[in-house]
């Protein structure tokens, strides 16, 4: 997006843009500055970066209070590894390009995209870390909390591919158990999804013994442990 804008030109962005992340603005301002990059911006100051600097920060705090609810079973390096996953660029750029966050930035002329060309992914990262921080100062923590949790949610799901029930099963089928305690056992290596497409095996422990699981017995539920 251009520098020079028209103020009617510029109310229209800030408009879709709100109506593409499905959150409204009370302070508008904040958006504008959380969309406008380093190249788009007057001054270093009246960039994005500090409001990434800050959404980057709440992004961690909502991901780490949902993994320590949602898994009290894990222990510190457990959670530290999902989190990895979750609160990566990667996974940020993901969502930006979800919401076509691109199309909205305020880009100076020399860092103009074409309109067919892909954005750069640290773009939108950046840019998906300052709407955070601007949800933030717009409508406090549960604001941004609730706007987190709608994308990074299923991401937490995604990021691990193993989900309680399957575990469980997991646990059933190849330790050969009745009703598996789940406080004893877990998969060992929580993978991002590109990573356990490469895998061919999960290590599951139970009770302190470990086995190897087959990647594709474990998509499709037969279980055939391995030594």
């Amino acid at each position: 997006m251009p520098q020079e804008l028209s103020a009617n030109t510029e109310a229209e962005i800030l408009e879709e843009c709100q109506n593409a992340i499905s959150y409204r603005f009370t302070r508008t301002e904040l958006l504008r500055a959380a969309l406008t990059h380093t190249s788009g911006a007057d001054t270093r100051l009246s960039s994005n970066e500090r409001l990434e600097f800050l959404g980057d920060a709440v992004l961690g705090l909502v991901t780490v209070e949902q993994l320590y609810l949602r898994f009290p079973e894990y222990q510190e390096g457990d959670l530290t590894k999902i989190k990895s996953a979750v609160v990566s660029r990667r996974t940020c750029a993901r969502i930006a390009k979800a919401l076509n966050l691109g199309d909205y930035l305020f880009l100076g002329r020399g860092m103009h995209v074409p309109h067919d060309a892909a954005m750069p992914s640290n773009l939108l990262a950046d840019g998906y870390e300052s709407l955070l921080g601007a949800i933030f100062l717009d409508g406090g923590l549960e604001s941004a909390r609730e706007f987190i949790l709608r994308y990074v949610g299923p991401e937490i799901a995604d990021g691990l591919h193993l989900d309680r029930p399957v575990v469980l099963r997991t646990l059933q089928l190849s330790f050969n158990l009745i009703e598996p305690d789940w406080a004893k056992g877990k998969p060992l290596a929580w993978m991002s999804p590109e990573v356990m497409a490469k895998s061919q095996e999960v290590l599951f422990e139970y009770g302190g013994v470990k086995k190897k699981l087959p990647i594709e017995d474990y998509f499709t539920n037969q279980f055939v442990p391995t030594n």
